[in-house]
Parts: C-alpha cells; sequence; structure tokens
C-alpha cells in the first residue's frame, strides 16, 4: 500500500502503548472554535454519491445557524422546533426542555463556533422516509493531541417534511464514558496482539555513520544510515520520511539542539520486505549541513530518531488474522554519531 506521510502526522502517533485514555469519539480536522487552534482551512470540498461536486444545501445550513442561535440565546421552544421527531421525542421524556439540552448538546462549546464547518455529505437511499442528504458537523468536547480527543457529532437531516437538526441523544458524560471504556479496550488488545512481536522489536537495530569524523565549515556533512532485521521475523519497512522532516538530533557541544533549517517535505512511499536477518540502506550520502544551522565550528552529535515505520511482514497471516500490522511505534532511535566542524 502506497501512501502519503509528513512530520505533522508521524510526530503525534509515537509509542501507543502507553497512550492515555482520552481518544477520539469520531474526527474532523476542521473543527474551529474560539477556545481552539485553527489547523487547517474550514472550507470542505463535498461530492454526491456520483462523485460529482456537490454544493451546501441553503436551507441545511440556514437551519444549522438557526439552531445555533436559538442556543445561544437560550430559546429552548426555537431550538427543539430545529430538531427532528426523534430528538423531539428524546426531550419530552426530560422534566424540561433546557434540561434536556443541557444533558445531550455541548451548548457552551457550540455557541462559540465562528461558523459551521461541514466535515461530511452524504445521500441515503432506502424506504419511503429514509431517503434525501444530510450534512455533519462536529464540535470538540475535550482537546488533545492528534486522536486523543472527544468529539460530539451533530447533523443537518433532510427528511420528506423538510430540514431538520439530528444528534445523539445519549448524555455527554456517558459519550465520554463510553468512548474512554473503548479505547481503553482496544489499548488492550493490541497490547495483548504486540507482546509475541515484542522480541522481534528489541532486535531492530539503526546503524548511523559519518564519512569522516572531521569538517571544514561549508564542506558537506555526510552521513549513513543502515537498518538491520536481527531477529527471526521477516518484517516490514517504510523509510519514505528518513531523509526529511528533522529526522535526526543533531545538538552542539552544550548539549543545545541545532536549528533544523529545512521545510516540510510531503512524500509518498510504501512497505519493503525485510526478511529475518537482512539489513538495508536507509540513505547514504545525505548531506545533513543543508537541513541543520551547522555554521560554527565545534563539536557536534547526531542521532537518528524518527522517520521509520516498521511493520508485520504483511504475508505472515499469524498477524494478518490479527488485523496487526504496524509495530507499536514510529521512533526507532539510531545509535550517536560524534562529528567535528573546523575552520
Amino acid at each position: 500500500m502506497w501512501r502519503l506521510r509528513n512530520l505533522g502526522h508521524l510526530a503525534t502517533q509515537c509509542c501507543l502503548l502507553v497512550g492515555a485514555a482520552f481518544l477520539c469519539l469520531t474526527g474532523c480536522q476542521c473543527i474551529s472554535d474560539q477556545s481552539n487552534t485553527v489547523v487547517e482551512d474550514q472550507r470542505v470540498s463535498l461530492y454526491d454519491k456520483s462523485g460529482s461536486p456537490a454544493s451546501y444545501d441553503p436551507q441545511a445550513m440556514a437551519l444549522m445557524h438557526q439552531f445555533q442561535k436559538a442556543l445561544i440565546h437560550e430559546d429552548w421552544a426555537q431550538a427543539i422546533e430545529c430538531c427532528s421527531d426523534a430528538i423531539n421525542e428524546a426531550a419530552s421524556k426530560y422534566e424540561a426542555t433546557e434540561a434536556f439540552f443541557q444533558t445531550v448538546v455541548p451548548i457552551p462549546r457550540l455557541t462559540l463556533l465562528n461558523n459551521l464547518p461541514i466535515c461530511a455529505y452524504h445521500t441515503r437511499d432506502g424506504a419511503a422516509g429514509n431517503t434525501g442528504s444530510y450534512y455533519e458537523s462536529f464540535v470538540r468536547l475535550m482537546e488533545g493531541e492528534g486522536e486523543f480527543s472527544v468529539s460530539w457529532k451533530w447533523r443537518a437531516l433532510e427528511s420528506p417534511s423538510g430540514w431538520c437538526v439530528d444528534f445523539s441523544i445519549t448524555p455527554l458524560d456517558e459519550v465520554i464514558k463510553q468512548e474512554v471504556e473503548r479505547r481503553h479496550t482496544r489499548l488492550n488488545e493490541y497490547r495483548d496482539s504486540i507482546i509475541p512481536i515484542l522480541p522481534a522489536i528489541a532486535k531492530i537495530k539503526l546503524q548511523l555513520s559519518a564519512a569522516k569524523h572531521r569538517y571544514r565549515l561549508g564542506e558537506p556533512v555526510v552521513l549513513r544510515l543502515e537498518l538491520a532485521n536481527n531477529s527471526d521475523m521477516d518484517l516490514a519497512y517504510d523509510g519514505q520520511q528518513v531523509r526529511v522532516n528533522h529526522s535526526l538530533i543533531v545538538r552542539d557541544e552544550n548539549g543545545k539542539e541545532v536549528p533544523y533549517t529545512a521545510g516540510p517535505v510531503q512524500t509518498c512511499g510504501g512497505d519493503f520486505a525485510l526478511p529475518s536477518g537482512q539489513k538495508v540502506v536507509l540513505f547514504d550520502g545525505l548531506d545533513i549541513s543543508q537541513q541543520y544551522a551547522l555554521d560554527k565550528p565545534g563539536r557536534y552529535t547526531v542521532q537518528f530518531r524518527r522517520g521509520l515505520t516498521i511493520s508485520v511482514a504483511m504475508d505472515n497471516q499469524q498477524f494478518e488474522d490479527r488485523g496487526l500490522h504496524s509495530l507499536p511505534c514510529h521512533d526507532w532511535p539510531s545509535n550517536t554519531v560524534l562529528i567535528e566542524l573546523t575552520h
């Protein structure tokens, strides 16, 4: 399988076995509110079932804004009027409509949204009353790194009688509790399946070496990196990011990290076989002076730290059945190399 990679995705995915409990209910990277940092353009391209571009339905968008406005003004009658029959039925079981909304809707978050980014567009086919379209949006409940977040999903749903707002009627605290428990279960299952692979992990070796140990300022500082599979298990590797995106740690003689000066790079690649007992050269002739601010004389240490993904060989049926391919960490540190720069 070929895939695109960049630094932002890899940096947040290291060592799943030591992960925290709060992981996402369901994600959308175009979420924005005044308490969050906008990380991507909030405009989303929509496509209908045939793959053709689809435009926002103005009535659907107007309804979502109307619902938000009703919550801002605490107009509970107007808010429930915007909702589907199922939501109305659920709200009728509460002592008051306000109590229903306070329990199941993240009102403070939803009312702070500057816009309502649409993260998905779907068409529904089926029996009468189950046809039409809907637009999905998300509100972040808990912030975290990458997938270490919990979100709440709501949508504008098209029905035979018009558009309506629809969402889960599960209380918010229960949503978070269920998601934490679900991810705990997944982490435990992952832990159990990874145990047989731990001996292989311990025998993966990365060897970094320099063409020489003393260079003049302005001279190319050339390094080589080899990967060895010293285990008795056939593995696979994806090394498309090993040469770019701050894959090395360079420190001066005072232990201060040398700035990475090259820009971000997106790459395209895939897995290659790494049989038991074999080694491969990940890069040779890499001039790190083109990527790091090596502009002063002195002694420096260099270590490879990230950009490599190791996987179980795809033809290993034992792990194919478990749905396990990637090993639990994208950071595979190498040995440390000492170099000296002189005038």
